[in-house]
């Protein structure tokens, strides 16, 4: 099979990936079988990257200028860039039809909504502040370190030291709110029940990153043991899709 995208990323230390949005778009490309490769790029050089390539920006920093972030996407065969997630789920279901579907049954406006949702209520809206410092001393490579240093803690408001401490009750809340939703269909473990969608790999992109974070410690073992270990359970369930990862 020929590789047709290319997928840009951040590099880790270890070589595993970590970025949780970079992840939903793994799993995507893992379950709809389309070959790729991955260019690795540092912090720092994300933007001037995507500029290169003419990838648009997918938001607005606090001075007002562009922002520019991964995943991008470049198919070779189409000639097409695309960034942002959701976009490139998009662009794939619309470009690949043959293959597995993202958004199952017409459910592009369904799952838009339960990812704007989940921002404000779900796992996104409780990442954990206490992640950044061992994601900076564990994860990332020395040529992202100020980088990502300078723009999370002008988010937070804090160093990473500081925002170290604390528990993680808040985000452990946010996955039972997923189940919960899950738990309405009455049977499958799936976002839609027995379907796997791309909300899925939004859930699951949330849990790589955490793993791949505190890897065999206390926390992930802990993390693991949420819902009677439903979520593991929900990474096996995907772990086909995530290329040896």
């Amino acid at each position: 099979m020929s590789t047709a995208i290319v997928l840009y990323d951040i590099p880790s230390k270890s070589g595993k990936p970590w970025s949780n949005n970079v992840w939903k778009i793994r799993y995507a490309l893992g379950y709809k079988g389309i070959a790729f490769k991955t260019k690795l790029i540092e912090y720092p050089d994300i933007e001037p990257t995507c500029k290169a390539i003419g990838a648009p920006p997918t938001g607005m920093k606090s001075d007002g200028s562009d922002m520019y972030t991964v995943p991008v996407i470049q198919d070779l065969s189409t000639g097409a860039v695309v960034a942002d997630s959701f976009e490139i789920a998009k662009y794939l279901d619309k470009t690949y039809p043959d293959r597995p579907a993202l958004f199952p049954g017409n459910s592009v406006a369904l799952q838009k909504a339960f990812v704007q949702l989940e921002s404000a209520r779900g796992p996104r809206s409780a990442l954990p502040r206490q992640a950044f410092l061992p994601m900076l001393q564990h994860v990332l490579r020395p040529a992202s370190h100020a980088h990502f240093r300078h723009f999370k803690e002008l988010g937070i408001g804090m160093t990473l030291e500081e925002a170290a401490t604390g528990d993680m009750s808040a985000i452990a809340t946010s996955f039972d709110w997923v189940a919960g939703y899950i738990d309405e269909n009455g049977s499958g473990q799936f976002i839609m029940g027995e379907m796997i969608s791309f909300a899925d790999f939004v859930v699951a992109g949330y849990l790589k990153w955490m793993q791949v974070i505190w890897g065999d410690s206390d926390v992930w073992k802990d993390i693991s043991s949420w819902g009677n270990g439903r979520w593991i359970a929900y990474l096996d369930a995907l772990a086909e899709y995530a290329g040896g990862f």
